[in-house]
């Protein structure tokens, strides 16, 4: 497995666990503003969801490489999004300036794994036309 798809993938899973905390704590303080439970809620899919893509794009799952560049996008904009509004309001969190840090760089790692993905994909259907299946597709 080349290290920038594994790295790719635990990035996107961390930055992924660093929104989960971030929205799990604007889901909580939800009372204050509306917004912030929607975007609390709205965190913490889009944190589960990064978790779960970013363990199977380290793992190297050929379905993976797609969803995880949306979800790092997803994680970018949210997270950013998250800290602006709330910081427009008066609620300053050193915890969603980490996520959004997070999710840059979730976001890079995961656009330099593209290349070694294709390579693995290519090497994957090489095997496959010799007779050889690693089942790695589930």
């Amino acid at each position: 497995m080349p290290s920038a798809v594994k790295g790719g993938g635990i990035g996107l899973a961390g930055a992924g666990l660093m929104v989960l905390i971030v929205g799990l704590q604007a889901a909580l303080i939800g009372n204050l503003h509306a917004v912030l439970k929607v975007s609390g809620y709205a965190m913490l899919a889009t944190g589960i969801a990064s978790i779960v893509v970013g363990m199977k794009l380290a793992r190297g799952r050929e379905w993976a490489l797609t969803p995880s560049l949306g979800l790092a996008a997803a994680l970018l904009l949210g997270s950013g999004t998250y800290f602006v509004w709330s910081f427009m309001h008066g609620i300053v969190s050193l915890l969603a300036l980490l996520a959004v840090g997070g999710a840059a760089t979730a976001a890079i790692l995961v656009t330099l794994a593209w290349g070694p993905f294709q390579r693995l994909r290519l090497l994957r259907q090489k095997l496959r036309l010799r007779g050889i299946e690693l089942d790695f597709d589930h």
